[in-house]
């Protein structure tokens, strides 16, 4: 997967975590068009920089993630998705996301006793 494709995937994933359409993404990011959007996503057209600056607020992230420049503790396509909808949702989405967090097992602690335990 080349550059341009790479970028294309991350505005797909961004613009699909937050529910959002081609058309409604070119809404929101004034001036871009929803052809682009589609070309963009494709990775057949590599965006000007004032279109990675209006995407990127529409799809409320920074320039550098949009582009996949930073390093420090990227967070794995998965984990945007959800910080998106977390991020998109209501108060009471937000409570619940949280209890379910809560109910998982940290990485280093041991599973739940299950009943034959």
């Amino acid at each position: 997967m080349n550059y341009k494709e790479r970028l294309g995937q991350r505005i797909k994933t961004k613009r699909v975590a937050l529910g959002l359409t081609q058309h409604e993404l070119a809404v929101r990011a004034w001036g871009v068009a929803s052809s682009r959007i589609s070309n963009y996503e494709q990775g057949t057209r590599e965006p000007s920089m004032d279109d990675i600056i209006a995407l990127s607020a529409a799809l409320r992230c920074s320039p550098a993630d949009l582009l996949g420049l930073v390093t420090d503790q990227r967070l794995t396509d998965d984990e945007t998705a959800l910080l998106l909808a977390y991020r998109s949702t209501d108060d009471r989405g937000r409570e619940t996301i949280r209890q379910i967090a809560d109910a998982q097992p940290a990485n280093n602690d041991p599973p739940p006793p299950t009943e034959n335990s």
